[in-house]
């Protein structure tokens, strides 16, 4: 868990170090790196810090590629359009799982013929 204050200080150096546009664009492990996060790029407390930003007000948005501010329309729309895409995807896997669980979370009575 990262500390208070480091975390302030390492959000500000993401803010200053991420470029806008995609062409800008760049890893997480590289952005961890240059902003003195002791998280790579792909650890999950990294990408909290990433989506606090995001919930602050920064236009942060990633594709394959890394890391950028969108600073288009089109940057913005292709980037919400992947988000409903992931989210769909998570929805239809919750129902798959689920649907696989079924048997877990219902599990059928053994019927027991009656002996005489």
């Amino acid at each position: 868990m990262i500390e208070s204050e480091e975390k302030a200080i390492i959000k500000i150096n993401i803010i200053r170090a991420i470029g806008w546009g995609r062409s800008a664009s760049m890893t997480g492990i590289k952005l961890a790196a240059l902003v003195g996060s002791d998280s790579p790029g792909k650890d999950r407390s990294f990408r909290l810090l990433v989506m606090e930003l995001i919930e602050e007000g920064r236009p942060i948005a990633s594709t394959g590629s890394g890391y950028f501010m969108a600073e288009t329309a089109d940057e913005v729309k292709e980037y919400a359009k992947s988000l409903r895409d992931r989210a769909k995807m998570n929805f239809i896997r919750r129902r798959d799982f689920l649907r696989a669980a079924r048997p877990i979370l219902q599990p059928t009575q053994i019927e027991m013929a009656l002996v005489t």
